[in-house]
């Protein structure tokens, strides 16, 4: 049996790569899928994940306006004209900015001090003076970065698009020494954002035995929509943090009928059916098959995903919380 290992600080620290910002963050890594006994990812095996780790710190600072999709910044940060936007789309990593608050964005467009956001991104609740960070995506390319990939190894995501429950996973990326896309067209910088789960699938006839990531924690808040319609409505989700939050320290309160879904990653299979459903009844207790309230024991984070099931017309839940450790770095 091998320790789990949920979260390690390394023995360093990225350097804020930024005049403006005069602290650092920490960085460490973390082992995703079957941490209980080698391998990490068997052949034939599903895990559901979510980003739990981000890229360096490129740029932090605070926001002076905005105006549509454009984000103005406090100060004069002298940056170059499409200093934020990849060389090269094809092989070079996106950027994207992170709010405080956990507002996310994608970045199309900068000059010398502002950023111009991808209109699907709902950046309308940013206001002057709150802080963000910029930082390269999280990528398929930088988060299996290290790691042995065998040939025929699939990322899954959902497109959003999906209407009601156990709905498809119906975004596909293979592995074959780099990712191609559903119609083989170059996918390596593919992103991955905080907040989703997506599912990643083996069934290339060869045990993934080491599934590591690394990256800097995230010290603005974990953030997802979770999304509600007039029945109900599957949103694959995670929690961006290294470390386990319990469901009442993250704040998760459900609407009545409200479900979360967990999934047991150190079991083999694809396709595999929930382990457990917890359900809310209304506030911040969740309550398990026999009825126990598992708020102060179930944890969000580590890189796990969950699905989270909203009820028949309880609208959409626009969730955002600071993990407990955040003030204390």
């Amino acid at each position: 049996m091998k320790p789990i290992i949920p979260f390690a600080l390394l023995g360093a620290l990225f350097a804020v790569g930024s005049a403006s910002a005069n602290n650092t963050d920490p960085v460490g890594y973390l082992t995703l899928g079957n941490t209980t006994a080698l391998p990490d990812l068997p052949n034939n095996t599903d895990i559901l994940v979510s980003v739990s780790l981000v890229q360096p710190t490129e740029f932090s600072g605070e926001v002076d306006s905005v105006a549509s999709q454009v984000i103005t910044v406090s100060g004069t940060p002298g940056w170059a004209d499409d200093q934020w936007l990849p060389v090269d789309p094809a092989t070079d990593d996106p950027y994207v900015i992170t709010s405080d608050s956990g507002v996310l964005g994608l970045i199309v467009d900068n000059d010398g001090n502002t950023v111009t956001i991808d209109g699907a991104f709902d950046i309308s609740s940013l206001a002057a003076t709150d802080g963000l960070v910029i930082r390269k995506a999280t990528t398929l390319q930088n988060f299996f970065a290290g790691n042995t990939v065998p040939s025929g190894l699939e990322v899954q995501l959902q497109s959003g698009s999906g209407v009601g429950t156990n709905l498809a996973f119906d975004v596909i990326y293979t592995n074959f020494g780099t990712w191609f896309d559903a119609g083989f067209g170059a996918a390596d910088t593919a992103v991955l954002y905080p907040g989703e789960a997506f599912i990643i699938r083996n069934t290339t006839g060869s045990d993934m035995g080491s599934l590591v990531v690394t990256g800097e924690v995230q010290l603005q808040n974990s953030s997802a929509l979770l999304a509600g319609g007039a029945g109900q409505q599957d949103t694959p989700f995670g929690y961006t943090s290294p470390v386990g939050e319990t469901l009442a320290d993250a704040g998760l309160v459900g609407a009545s009928g409200d479900e979360l879904l967990e999934y047991d990653n150190t079991a083999t299979g694809i396709n595999k059916a929930a382990a457990a459903v917890y359900t809310s009844f209304g506030g911040a207790e969740w309550f398990d098959a026999g009825f126990t309230d598992v708020k102060d024991t179930l944890e969000l984070g580590s890189g796990n995903g969950f699905v989270y099931r909203r009820a028949a017309g309880a609208g959409d839940y626009d969730f955002s919380d600071q993990p407990n450790f955040v003030p204390t770095l």
